[in-house]
């Protein structure tokens, strides 16, 4: 009789997990959120020469331009994590969407290459929050047993983003103007905010801690920097344009992007 109570209440406990988890779609649109930044990153890159010329601008500015998103990128991260901590992954993805799709918008009616700076800088900040918040949410709405797989899904998708998006950039190039790249960007945003204004709460929440972990705290954690460092230092190699990498041309294009910081 125990037994048979125990199997009872196992079955019971399952049913209730597989039928709180989410569906397909929400793991379609956590993989949209996932490559958004890379596209955002990557695929204007064929429009270079375009820009230069339309901004009537140097190389050196249009570059920057790279360099500077990723500086935001990097400094959005710091403040839209513990923001989606205290107030919530939905109302901090729809701020960082709307940020985003607004620096996209101005792209449209950029006329010098100061905007386009500081357009690129705000696209950053904005971008930022779904590269956060996808993956909290995964955290957050699936069961920890399925966690893994649910990264190891999207993954391979988020690996190959930095390859196909200036292939899509290459090809609305050649059929429109260097405006449409950041036209569909805003467009993909647009259609990312909607399932983000229906999105509900989780069933399981965040446990904060009493004890408050700092900056400082992660940084004279052995484990935390040791990953860090690890993780900096095979950057600079794997972006460097050394001489292998120019005797071998179609390497060349692809492993030469300034993207070491």
């Amino acid at each position: 009789m125990h037994s048979l109570h125990s199997a009872a209440s196992y079955l019971y406990t399952n049913y209730e997990n597989v039928m709180s988890q989410p569906g397909k779609g929400f793991l379609v649109w956590l993989a949209g959120l996932s490559v958004l930044g890379f596209l955002a990153t990557d695929m204007y890159l064929p429009a270079f020469a375009a820009m230069q010329q339309d901004l009537n601008t140097s190389a050196a500015s249009i570059s920057a331009s790279l360099s500077l998103f990723l500086a935001g990128f990097a400094l959005g991260q710091l403040f839209w994590g513990p923001l989606s901590d205290r107030y919530g992954r939905k109302p901090v993805l729809l701020s960082g969407l709307a940020i985003f799709a607004a620096g996209c918008l101005g792209m449209l009616w950029v006329h010098n290459a100061t905007l386009m700076l500081a357009l690129r800088f705000l696209q950053a900040i904005g971008v930022c929050a779904a590269a956060v918040t996808w993956q909290a949410m995964v955290a957050d709405y699936y069961p920890a047993q399925r966690t893994n797989r649910i990264f190891a899904t999207i993954m391979p998708l988020v690996g190959l983003s930095p390859a196909l998006a200036p292939l899509l950039g290459s090809w609305l190039l050649v059929h429109f103007e260097w405006q449409a790249i950041f036209a569909t960007l805003f467009a993909i945003t647009l259609l990312l905010m909607l399932p983000a204004l229906r999105l509900k709460a989780a069933a399981k929440s965040v446990v904060v801690t009493q004890q408050k972990i700092t900056f400082l705290a992660l940084l004279r954690s052995r484990e935390y920097s040791g990953n860090v460092l690890i993780y900096a230092a095979l950057f600079p190699p794997a972006s460097s344009p050394g001489l292998p990498v120019h005797l071998l041309s179609c390497m060349k294009w692809a492993m030469a992007q300034p993207l070491s910081a």
